[in-house]
């Protein structure tokens, strides 16, 4: 069974302006909902509550790659613009292939961005925000490599739910 989910990338904002070059989010405290979904079919959801994380609420999320990858939305930078000549390439990468990520506080929408594919030198990522009309080439400075797709847990441009998974922790007694 075969499931194609098509999901367009809005290049012009209808009802408000938006910072096209504003990725990062500071206070990632207040985020409480993430959501994941690539062109495969496949849908991460993470809910925060009272302090717990699930995943697709039904699992307990593994802590440390929610906080890790909350640590990225708060120390994404622009790396650059995506030179003229690579532009078109870039946003049929994203239309193509880019992994929707949708960051929620209060359950209201604070961000929503596409992460496509890496540069060539694989010291960059290109992404684009919902509404902007240019992508850009996007890197967490002093951290090597540069890619952010297996920083959010993307692998090449699947979203694999089973990452985001709580480890079982199993004690075998020698008994």
């Amino acid at each position: 069974k075969i499931i194609i989910i098509i999901f367009t990338i809005s290049f012009v904002s209808c009802d408000k302006e938006i910072n096209e070059k504003d990725f990062h989010i500071q206070e990632i405290e207040s985020i409480d909902k993430i959501i994941m979904t690539d062109k495969y079919g496949s849908k991460l959801t993470l809910t925060k509550i009272h302090n717990n994380w699930l995943v697709n609420d039904t699992f307990a999320a593994w802590d440390e790659q929610v906080e890790y990858t909350l640590n990225v939305m708060k120390d994404i930078r622009i790396k650059s613009s995506v030179p003229e000549s690579f532009e078109n390439f870039a946003i049929k990468s994203l239309t193509a292939t880019g992994v929707k990520v949708e960051i929620f506080k209060k359950n209201e929408p604070i961000k929503t961005y596409y992460i496509g594919g890496n540069t060539r030198d694989h010291l960059g990522t290109y992404m684009i925000k919902e509404g902007a009309k240019n992508p850009y080439i996007m890197h967490i400075p002093d951290r090597h490599p540069g890619i952010l797709n297996p920083k959010f847990g993307i692998q090449g441009n699947k979203i694999n739910p089973h990452i985001w998974r709580k480890p079982i922790t199993i004690s075998i007694s020698s008994a």
